[in-house]
């Protein structure tokens, strides 16, 4: 474990702050939810829960079907980093962090993003988006199905892709809910 320097006291209902500084590197957010685990040497372990993370054979499945179907990459996220990917060197997306620009604040929930702009939501990638569709649970945003664009032009047009990506996330929101 990486050692801060930073001592925090608990209070009488048995409550700790979790310093800003760190809440911000974790991209911690108000109202995310942390699973609390004891290491094996009796240490309090905090962590940040992911309901998407909880699914990731079944995601990995439908992101291969959908890649198989639509013939272009294919990227699953979490609310911070790629979780499944098909259609793109596993090694180099898998574990990646969503770019810093929020895209919980930018997209409104269930709608498409399609810009003039290119858009390139994952770190260190240089691929750009072609579509993005936010994944909600409940009304909270738990995760991202992106698109890529490919040098090879898709073979069936774009509205069935979208219809095809809508279906995908409206299911994972079933199996979430």
């Amino acid at each position: 474990m990486k050692a801060t320097g930073i001592v925090r006291r608990i209070d009488d209902l048995g409550r700790i702050v979790i310093p800003k500084e760190i809440r911000h590197t974790l991209r911690i957010r108000k109202g995310d939810p942390l699973e609390l685990f004891l290491d094996k040497d009796g240490n309090i372990v905090f962590k940040k829960h992911s309901l998407m993370g909880e699914i990731t054979s079944l995601v990995d499945c439908l992101c291969e079907s959908l890649y198989k179907t639509i013939n272009l990459p294919v990227i699953v996220c979490n609310k911070e980093q790629v979780i499944a990917v098909c259609g793109m060197p596993k090694k180099e997306c898998l574990g990646r962090r969503i770019s810093d620009f929020s895209l919980e604040d930018s997209l409104p929930t269930k709608n498409f993003f399609l810009e003039k702009e290119p858009l390139y939501p994952i770190e260190g990638l240089s691929k750009e988006a072609l579509l993005l569709l936010p994944i909600s649970v409940q009304g909270d945003l738990t995760g991202y199905l992106i698109i890529f664009k490919s040098k090879k032009k898709p073979e069936i047009p774009l509205e069935v892709i979208k219809l095809l990506i809508n279906f995908v996330s409206s299911f994972l929101c079933l199996i979430l809910d």
